[in-house]
């Protein structure tokens, strides 16, 4: 509910978002993939993660998003790393919205939590 007041800021929106996406597309499918998924699996978890790093984030915490995106990856690693790849470039086109030790840190701690998944995974394949 974070993320839809920061995005939309209408008090409606807040409470209208989680009903939508619990009821209303439930089973909706974006090209064959459920949004949402009716049993807990290893991606739903990192789906959580992923969600609560991007509101730090927005909140320009990016510590914590580090840290939450690292434990996203452990669950499933593509979560973690695809949204990790998207923030990286948008925090150094923004680097002047964080701190500069943020900016050095924010890989290096994503790398620390889930880089021994990130090589493993690497020479195996």
């Amino acid at each position: 509910m974070q993320l839809t007041a920061f995005l939309s800021g209408n008090a409606l929106a807040v409470f209208l978002a989680p009903v939508l996406v619990f009821f209303a597309f439930y089973s909706f499918t974006v090209g064959g993939n459920y949004i949402q998924y009716s049993m807990l699996t290893c991606s739903t978890l990192a789906k959580a993660f992923a969600l609560w790093s991007i509101c730090f984030v927005f909140e320009k915490r990016l510590i914590p998003a580090a840290i939450l995106l690292g434990i996203s990856s452990l669950f499933q690693l593509l979560v973690g790393l695809q949204l990790f790849l998207v923030f990286v470039p948008a925090i150094l086109i923004l680097n002047r919205k964080f701190r500069r030790y943020d900016i050095v840190i924010f890989p290096v701690i994503y790398l620390i939590i889930s880089g021994w998944l990130l090589y493993t995974i690497s020479i195996s394949h």
